[in-house]
């Protein structure tokens, strides 16, 4: 009877444990549906997220913990919280060992979204280093979806760095995932990211067939969204292939949809792609209509990017119309959001503009002073590619080498290996590399002596220069046996004269002024000088220096010029 009584109350135990923890189950799994409903607010996410990881706290579910973590990281990435995003979805990744393969695909999704968070943060090293991680992980566990979709993540990393040859390579990977396992849907998104790639790298006719195709996909399986994604990059494929007509046709297709919607955003920015296409075909009056109209539009949205953009078109609208002070004042109000928010590419174009339209006033020193505003942004931006490109160069090769190195001395045969033998190597090269140094610079010393006395000669038994007047367009003449040397200057020269401390300004290239100078008394030393041969005191490798001390640079490429005029001479 006993027993009996045991066993009973042992059944009832399992029982009410069971029926607890199907309590608990249905609790995380109500509080995880809530989280994926407001997915696209913050504050209700937050909210349900902390409710979650209470509740997987108290009763030790592992899964209600994970997404509550997760819940919050993205909540607060969702508000650009980064920091504080990362800090979550540690605490998630930290629970990797216990998840195992039940929580899998959670994990690689949580460790995906951080990857993301660092590329949008712009360390891009740490978000391919995640990446790889996951795809490493995926592969092993044959995850092939999971493979794809990360291959896609990582070619947008290297669009962000403007990498764009390998972003389509990682994007050409994952097409060939979903191929392989017979997957068309996905592959939107694919054609999507590469058509825009190629639309970066000025491939017009290639990123057209690359949406062409995608929304073909897009269609069959009524993918609304992508649909009108496709007809948007469609629209500016065919504007830049100045197709005006099939551009207004994908355009008109937009905004009714973005209006049903309630995408203000988009709507309007259909309007602006609607008035640029416009300006293109130099329709002013029909272009500033769209313009205004999305500009009204856009002002609430808050989206600075788009907002300058619209009014540096509006700008160029009222430039070709010759209504110069508005296009400045437009230009104005787009230059300033531009200027706080540190956008350098826009900078370059804003700069540009009020450039021209300081021409167009006649006010040559303002339109001189923008081209050089310009060219420092320019370049500015891309020293800081080149070197960041450079960098990344530096590592990869560092890599390769001390792979090579290891390789190398595991297949070396003993008498290699010593260090007798890597000594004597060592000094035959060094000897060798001495030698070579030393003829260039005895054959490179031999040649600017020549150099010096075939100009010492020259000057001695050339009959001295004639006075010859220019008129340049300031109205200035110069009579050119004043001018030391010209220097080119973007758009405009700097005409130096020996008895002014400021230069001349002359709109023109230095080819064009070369052929109005005496010939055989100035020469090209580089690509951005012209010199009067009769003041060069001193000649070395690289500079000239002149009769006022100053160094002009010496190029190779004209060096041979400035010899075959001494030795005609």
């Amino acid at each position: 009877m006993k027993k009996n009584i045991s066993i009973l109350i042992g059944i009832c135990f399992c029982f009410l444990q069971s029926f607890a923890q199907n309590e608990i189950d249905k609790e995380a799994k109500r509080l995880e549906n809530l989280c994926r409903k407001n997915s696209r607010t913050p504050d209700s996410l937050s909210f349900y997220g902390k409710q979650l990881l209470s509740h997987g706290k108290k009763h030790s579910h592992l899964k209600a913990i994970i997404e509550g973590y997760f819940a919050l990281g993205y909540s607060n990435s969702l508000q650009s919280k980064e920091n504080i995003a990362i800090t979550y979805l540690d605490s998630a990744i930290a629970y990797k060992k216990e998840a195992s393969e039940k929580y899998f695909p959670d994990m690689m999704r949580i460790m995906r979204n951080k990857a993301i968070i660092y590329s949008r943060k712009g360390e891009f090293n740490t978000a391919e280093r995640i990446y790889r991680e996951i795809i490493t992980a995926c592969k092993a566990n044959q995850k092939m979806g999971a493979v794809a979709l990360n291959y896609n993540d990582l070619g947008i990393a290297f669009k962000q760095q403007g990498k764009l040859d390998s972003a389509v390579v990682y994007y050409k990977k994952a097409m060939h995932i979903w191929d392989s396992i017979g997957k068309e849907a996905p592959k939107t998104t694919l054609y999507l990211n590469i058509g825009n790639a190629q639309l970066e790298q000025k491939n017009d006719k290639q990123s057209t067939l690359s949406f062409k195709r995608g929304l073909k996909i897009a269609e069959q399986y009524k993918n609304e969204r992508d649909i009108y994604r496709f007809y948007n990059n469609l629209s500016i494929s065919y504007r830049n292939l100045k197709q005006y007509d099939s551009a207004y046709y994908f355009l008109r297709k937009l905004i009714p949809y973005y209006h049903t919607k309630k995408l203000v955003y988009l709507e309007n920015l259909a309007y602006m792609n609607i008035g640029n296409t416009l300006f293109q075909e130099r329709k002013l009056d029909s272009a500033e209509w769209y313009l205004q109209k999305s500009l009204r539009g856009l002002k609430p949205t808050q989206q600075v990017n788009s907002i300058g953009e619209n009014y540096r078109l509006l700008s160029y609208v009222f430039f070709h119309d010759h209504k110069i002070n508005l296009a400045k004042t437009y230009l104005d109000s787009s230059n300033a959001i531009n200027v706080k928010h540190h956008l350098k590419s826009h900078l370059v174009k804003d700069y540009n503009l009020y450039a021209r339209i300081y021409e167009k006033l006649n006010d040559f020193k303002k339109a001189t002073e923008y081209y050089k505003l310009e060219k420092q942004i320019s370049d500015s931006i891309y020293a800081a590619k080149t070197a960041k490109d450079y960098n990344e160069l530096l590592v990869e090769q560092n890599v390769k080498q001390q792979q090579h190195k290891i390789k190398d001395l595991s297949n070396t045969n003993s008498i290699y290996k010593s260090n007798l033998f890597i000594a004597f190597l060592f000094i035959l090269v060094l000897l060798v590399f001495s030698i070579i140094l030393y003829k260039n610079y005895r054959k490179g010393k031999k040649e600017i002596t020549q150099l010096q006395e075939e100009l010492d000669v020259f000057k001695s038994t050339t009959a001295p220069i004639e006075a010859n007047f220019i008129h340049l367009k300031s109205k200035a003449v110069l009579n050119t046996i004043d001018i030391l040397y010209i220097k080119s200057d973007g758009h405009y020269l700097e005409i130096f004269t020996q008895d002014k401390n400021k230069p001349e300004i002359e709109r023109s290239t230095l080819t064009e002024f070369l052929n109005t100078l005496p010939e055989g008394d100035f020469i090209r030393t580089h690509k951005s000088y012209i010199v009067n041969i009769h003041k060069i005191k001193i000649i070395n490798s690289t500079q000239l220096m002149l009769q006022n001390g100053e160094w002009i640079k010496l190029s190779r490429t004209y060096k041979q010029d400035l010899k075959d005029i001494l030795n005609k001479e």
